[in-house]
């Protein structure tokens, strides 16, 4: 229990923070062979967590499908010691590395900037020292059946590297875990979280279920004092290859309605089993090897959708281009926001440009407010941090310096219109050179997103409602048609009508 208690504090502590990462540990003293870094695979597939309270049970599992007997391995011919258990660590390791991290001592001698500079540099390298690092063909996993082969990308929170099952012959990504206690037991709480969405996404969607990305092959291990977790191997996340791949023009809008039509998928197998992934972006879809398709990933801010007081505190507060208002306002997060993540997500499919780039939360709000529409009174004047931003009439506060103090009103009404910055032209599909297809797909697009933004979440699009809509049904041989209704004011009949 002392143990318990203790990290709970350091989560809490973190959520005083607007920014990560947690406090981080010293990790006990190892031996580690020489890093060889080889040309970095651009997407750390999973770099997110929640807290949890369990430690010994999350590796039960994959311990039951692996033998327990996991002996030595023989690697080149060369009996090779196992350094990986399925088991967690005693109870109390995880005390010792939480005692190793204090603060620095004070010495008055010394102006505050260089002790800040200090503190710093000196936190900046133990965190460093928290990463796996491993050298080529070193074997973990159970009975080492598992060979380093390159890294593959490093994120905030865990390095994942590429590795040859030499069993079954073969390739998973492997996500080696910082060794910190509290990051441990997030990492954990995110494992039954998965485990469970394969079990009962599987059951009630299966359609979704095949779009979330899973565990696969050992699961999971401990080797030399790090968690690993074991995935599927996929080529890149969707945010690098946008950044990288598209030359700032988007993709093309057949590929942008089958990835969106993958994530939709994905979010309604989580609202079947009363999930919200809670950080829908780019970043956390993965591409197949061959670029068909795409899955969701990342569950560690994922929560139970019945918890909502959980909801308020899964993470701290911060700035995201992807957030809802109703997360920024702190009213609570439920299976709406998900829905927001997803249309702010095809935007930046389409455009390879992010909707809403502002810094602050507040010009956040203000960019939502200009896109979206005006906000309802009660969704504007409700919320722990809707007074930062709004008045008791529900008028947004602009805040027109760093300081919250000089700001000015603008009234509600100014907002009536709403204004999403599509480019005229978007890339077409690589098979049809038909401007009218073109020209129509933009609109059920733009349609469909501002359907995802709608600031009230009782009106907003549900994953069921948005993959009936026609950006995801219309034919080429249909477009004509579909543009000539619209020309004399009707609608066609299969594309619903979205709350504004």
């Amino acid at each position: 229990m002392p143990e318990m208690q203790r990290c709970r504090s350091a989560a809490e502590r973190a959520l005083d923070s607007p920014s990560w990462p947690f406090e981080v540990a010293e990790p006990q003293a190892r031996h580690t062979a020489p890093s060889r870094r080889p040309k970095a695979w651009p997407g750390n597939h999973c770099t997110t967590a929640a807290s949890s309270s369990s430690e010994t049970s999350v590796l039960h599992a994959a311990s039951t499908q692996s033998s327990t007997d996991t002996g030595n391995a023989r690697v080149g011919g060369t009996p090779t010691v196992c350094k990986s258990r399925t088991l967690a660590v005693e109870p109390d390791q995880a005390g010792v590395a939480q005692d190793a991290s204090r603060p620095v001592e004070e010495d008055s001698s010394q102006p505050p900037e260089h002790k800040a500079t200090l503190e710093l540099r000196q936190q900046q390298e133990r965190r460093e020292r928290e990463f796996y690092k491993a050298s080529f063909g070193e074997p973990c996993g159970p009975e080492n059946r598992l060979l380093v082969a390159d890294e593959l990308g490093r994120g905030a929170f865990s390095t994942v590297f590429r590795c040859q099952d030499i069993k079954r012959g073969k390739e998973y990504a492997v996500k080696f875990i910082r060794a910190n206690p509290v990051l441990r037991k997030a990492t954990e709480m995110e494992v039954k979280l998965m485990r469970r969405l394969r079990v009962q996404a599987s059951e009630k969607d299966p359609a979704g279920a095949h779009c979330l990305l899973n565990l696969a092959g050992p699961e999971a291990f401990e080797h030399e004092g790090h968690l690993a977790l074991v995935f599927q191997l996929q080529r890149c996340s969707v945010h690098y290859w946008l950044q990288t791949c598209t030359r700032g023009h988007g993709l093309s809008l057949s590929t942008v309605r089958a990835y969106g039509r993958d994530l939709l998928l994905a979010l309604r197998a989580l609202r079947r089993v009363g999930v919200v992934h809670n950080d829908v972006k780019p970043d956390n879809l993965l591409m197949s090897l061959d670029k068909s398709a795409v899955k969701l990933c990342d569950f560690g801010c994922a929560f139970d959708a019945s918890e909502q007081k959980r909801a308020m505190y899964v993470r701290p507060a911060y700035c995201s281009p992807y957030r809802a208002p109703e997360a920024i306002l702190g009213q609570g997060s439920g299976p709406a926001v998900d829905v927001w993540g997803a249309g702010v997500t095809l935007f930046e499919l389409a455009t390879s440009r992010r909707l809403f780039p502002e810094k602050t939360n507040n010009g956040m709000l203000h960019a939502m407010l200009r896109v979206c529409g005006a906000f309802p009174r009660r969704l504007a004047t409700v919320g722990k941090a809707a007074p930062k931003h709004f008045t008791k009439c529900g008028d947004f506060k602009l805040h027109t310096e760093e300081q919250v103090a000089s700001e000015r009103t603008m009234p509600m009404a100014r907002f009536a219109e709403r204004s999403l910055p599509l480019p005229p032209h978007l890339c077409a599909d690589d098979n049809t050179g038909n401007a009218t297809s073109a020209h129509v797909g933009r609109e059920l697009l733009e349609c469909l997103i501002l359907g995802c933004l709608t600031p009230d979440p009782s009106r907003r699009l549900t994953p069921d409602r948005a993959l009936g809509h026609s950006f995801f049904h219309s034919r080429v041989q249909d477009c004509d048609s579909i543009a000539k209704r619209r020309e004399i004011g009707t609608q066609p009949k299969h594309e619903p009508a979205v709350a504004s």
